[in-house]
């Protein structure tokens, strides 16, 4: 078991990191929720319960889980096949990590638009984004998370379905 920490993270109960997972600012593990393989915490972010983070999945800002089907990811993605990770934040509803970008959808959707026309990442992120947001909106109704603001998380669903619709 790996215990990369800085000073003010902790992991508290019976939570658990393996493989080369890492925590880092203020970010904080309880119950028997479980890091693995390459997965990083920062911020404020949260794991309860018995959420679970595998793979190259990022969890930023005020991210925060209690099941483990709250965090959710893509991997291989992008020009340099990096992870797509999109979890629930108390501010912002739901929150997408990618590379060195942390924010709201509609940020990363801007951030999108931006690339290059001829890039088939500017088509293809709004599909797997609208995918893995829809994801996290149903697992926040079967396993709620009081903290997080529903009417943000609707926003960011309807953000990502306009986005995918426009490339159809």
């Amino acid at each position: 078991m790996e215990t990369n920490r800085s000073r003010n993270s902790g992991t508290y109960d019976n939570s658990r990191m393996y493989g080369d997972s890492r925590m880092h600012g203020n970010s904080t593990m309880y119950g028997d929720s479980e890091m693995h393989n390459n997965s990083v915490m920062h911020g404020n972010s949260q794991m309860r319960g018995n959420s679970r983070m595998y793979g190259n999945s990022e969890m930023c800002g005020n991210g925060i889980a209690s099941h483990p089907s709250h965090i959710v990811s893509a991997d291989m993605v992008g020009d340099d096949c990096s992870c797509l990770t999109v979890h629930p934040d108390t501010e912002i509803g739901i929150r997408v990590n990618r590379g060195c970008f942390t924010g709201s959808v509609t940020e990363f959707l801007n951030a999108v638009a931006e690339k290059p026309e001829d890039n088939p990442w500017r088509e293809l992120y709004p599909q797997i984004l609208y995918g893995l947001v829809c994801t996290v909106a149903k697992m926040l109704e079967l396993y709620p998370i009081g903290e997080v603001p529903m009417d943000r998380v609707e926003d960011a669903v309807h953000a990502a379905k306009e986005a995918r619709d426009e490339q159809e």
